[in-house]
């Protein structure tokens, strides 16, 4: 049996945040994939955050309510003698909810993407650059150690993911991520050498795959899965 636990827009806090959460209420699971965006995943990006809004309808567990004082989002004192405090305006919208074409979600997780955006710059990169660790994110980077030990405290194997995006592998990057992982952690990269992956048609924008895109890769992971699990 096999969970999607992905929310668009999540950074790795929020990442370990619902690992944590999945651990601490429910059995151990015998395989959990991260995936890490090419030389992003540490850095404070605009487009990716701790989604504090999928918390919010929450607010009446006390688990809930912790990890939004812990994020700064809520006072310690005044959520535990005022009801109102824990609640935020998202509680109060009560207009009819409407889904766009990225909520899409299939029977089995899934939330692929079958448009192309406007305006993307459909130059494939080869000269990724030298990935600087300087410019990391403390705070990131000790949410992927969190991760790392969990697991590893919790008997769960962690494979990370390197998605494609439009533009060749960063292979400093993935130095990184070796350094920081250890060798008990499964590391799977796309196949690099598949030249559909420098074809723009198989891409929504930069850092996304559409859904025929999505089902190669898929298909990718599918069997090395299948060949690392053969019982």
């Amino acid at each position: 049996m096999t969970f999607n636990l992905c929310y668009p827009g999540s950074d790795i806090e929020f990442h370990e945040f619902i690992i944590r959460t999945l651990l601490e209420f429910n059995e151990p699971p015998r395989l959990i994939m991260l995936v890490v965006d090419d030389d992003t995943e540490f850095t404070t990006v605009e487009s990716v955050n701790f989604r504090n809004d999928r918390l919010y309808p929450l607010v009446k567990y006390s688990y809930i309510t912790r990890e939004l004082i812990n994020k700064g989002e809520k006072d310690k004192l005044l959520s535990n003698i005022l009801v109102l405090h824990r609640l935020n305006l998202y509680n109060f919208d009560v207009r009819r909810k409407t889904f766009s074409p990225l909520d899409t979600i299939m029977a089995c997780g899934s939330m692929p993407i079958s448009f192309q955006r406007e305006g993307i710059d459909w130059t494939y990169i080869t000269d990724v650059g030298y990935y600087d660790a300087g410019i990391e994110d403390p705070p990131k980077v000790n949410a992927f150690r969190k991760i790392i030990n969990m697991c590893y405290e919790n008997d769960v194997q962690l494979m990370v993911v390197f998605p494609p995006r439009y533009k060749s592998h960063n292979k400093s990057f993935e130095k990184r991520i070796r350094s920081l992982s250890g060798s008990g952690v499964n590391l799977f990269i796309y196949d690099t050498l598949n030249l559909l992956y420098r074809d723009k048609n198989y891409y929504s924008d930069d850092s996304h795959l559409k859904r025929n895109g999505a089902e190669i890769f898929t298909n990718e992971l599918i069997y090395y899965l299948g060949s690392i699990h053969k019982d």
